[in-house]
C-alpha cells in the first residue's frame, strides 16, 4: 500500500451486483492507496461513518448521485473538493427508456453536475457525449476509463469448434430496454436468416423492463432473461458473436467479457468501450436503427473473425483496476492541489 498524501473518500454502494457497485468494489479492492469507504450497514451507523470520513477526507468522490443531495451540500459546507464519477445519465435514460422517474431526481442530477468540482465520466467517449448534453460542464470535466480484467477463459469453448458448428449463435445483453436497441438486432438476424445456409439463433439476456413481449414475433430469437454472471459467461462461451447496439453506452464492459470468452464483437459507435479498443469500420455499428447495416456486418463476422485481433489490441496492464485506481487518486491530488488532471492518462 502506497503512502497517502491526501485522503480520498469514495462514497457509493459496492455490495450489490449493479454496474456502479462493481466499479466501486474493484476500485476499493485493487487500489494501491487506502481509499476511505463505507463499511457500516446499519442506517444510523452508516450516516455517522459517512460524516466522520467526510470530515477527515480531502476529497469526496461521489460514485453515482443517487440519494447524495444532503452529503453533497455538507461536503461544500466542509469545504471539501468533490468529484462525480459518472456511470450514466438519469435525465437521458429516463427519456429514451420511457421510465417513470420523479422530476426532482432529474433536477438534482443537473444540480449535482453543476455543483461538483470535477465531473468524471467512465470513458473518454462518454465524456464527449456528456459535454453535448450538458455544455456548462465542459470546463470541469475529464474521464476515467473503467478497469477491465482478462477473465472468462474458463468459459471459452475451443474456437475451432465454434467456427465449425453449423449453428451461429449471436448474443446481446440489456434485455428489452429501449436504449439497448436489441429489437433492431432481432430484425437484422431475421434478414440474415434468409441469406445464409446455416442455422442462426439470437439469444437476449437481461432484465425485462416492460410488460409487452416484444421478442416473441421473431422466430430466430430466444429471450433468456436475467442470468447470474457465471451463467451469462457460459452463454458467451458458447456464442460466436456478441452485439452491443446501444444508443448510448457509458462504457460497455460486457464487450470485453465477450472477447475474453471467445466471441467476435460488433459494437455501436456510441459505446464508451471504443476508447480502449482498436477497431475497424467493420467492427462498428454506425446507425443503430438500421437492421440492414447490422445484418451486413454480422455476415462479415461469420466469415472473418475479429475477436482475437481486438483482444490482442487491449492494454490490459494500463486498464487494470490497480492502474485505474491509481489514476483516480492522482486526479484527486490534482483537484486538491490545483494541478492539471488533463495530463493524467
Amino acid at each position: 500500500m502506497k503512502d497517502n498524501k491526501i485522503k480520498v473518500f469514495l462514497l457509493g454502494s459496492y455490495r450489490n451486483n449493479a454496474g456502479p457497485d462493481n466499479v466501486n468494489r474493484c476500485l476499493i479492492e485493487n487500489s494501491p492507496y487506502d481509499f476511505l469507504y463505507i463499511k457500516k450497514t446499519g442506517r444510523i451507523a452508516k450516516r455517522v461513518e459517512i460524516l466522520r470520513k467526510m470530515v477527515s477526507s480531502n476529497v469526496v468522490v461521489f460514485s453515482g448521485f443517487g440519494k447524495n443531495k444532503f452529503w453533497l451540500s455538507l461536503s461544500k459546507v466542509l469545504h471539501k473538493k468533490t468529484i462525480y464519477l459518472m456511470h450514466g445519465c438519469a435525465t437521458y435514460e429516463t427519456k429514451i427508456n420511457k421510465l417513470n422517474v420523479k422530476k426532482k431526481i432529474l433536477d438534482f442530477e443537473k444540480e449535482f453536475l453543476e455543483s461538483v468540482d470535477l465531473v468524471l465520466p467512465v470513458s473518454e467517449q462518454y465524456k464527449n457525449w456528456v459535454i453535448q448534453q450538458f455544455p456548462n460542464v465542459e470546463k470541469k470535466i475529464y474521464f476515467l476509463n473503467s478497469g477491465i480484467i482478462r477473465g472468462g477463459q474458463n468459459y471459452v469453448i475451443d474456437r475451432a469448434n465454434k467456427e465449425n458448428d453449423e449453428k451461429i449463435r449471436i448474443i446481446v445483453a440489456g434485455g428489452d430496454r429501449i436504449q439497448k436497441n436489441n429489437i433492431e438486432v432481432c430484425k437484422a438476424v431475421e434478414l440474415l436468416s434468409r441469406r445464409i445456409n446455416r442455422e442462426i439463433e439470437l439469444q437476449i439476456c437481461g432484465r425485462k423492463y416492460y410488460n409487452n413481449d416484444v421478442f416473441s414475433e421473431y422466430s430466430h430469437t430466444t429471450y433468456l432473461g436475467m442470468l447470474p454472471n457465471k451463467q451469462f459467461m457460459e452463454k458467451l462461451g458458447n456464442a460466436n458473436i456478441f452485439v452491443l447496439n446501444s444508443e448510448v453506452e457509458s462504457f460497455g464492459l460486457s464487450a470485453v467479457d465477450a472477447l475474453t470468452a471467445g466471441c467476435n464483437i460488433l459494437i455501436s459507435k456510441n459505446s464508451g468501450i471504443r476508447s480502449i479498443l482498436s477497431l475497424t469500420e467493420d467492427d462498428i455499428i454506425f446507425d443503430t436503427h438500421n437492421p440492414l447495416e447490422i445484418a451486413d456486418k454480422i455476415e462479415k463476422l461469420i466469415s472473418k473473425n475479429n475477436g482475437i485481433r481486438i483482444l490482442d489490441s487491449i492494454d490490459f496492464e494500463h486498464y487494470s483496476w490497480r492502474s485505474v485506481a491509481e489514476r483516480l487518486y492522482k486526479i484527486c491530488e490534482a483537484v486538491c492541489n490545483g494541478g492539471n488532471y488533463n495530463l493524467i492518462r
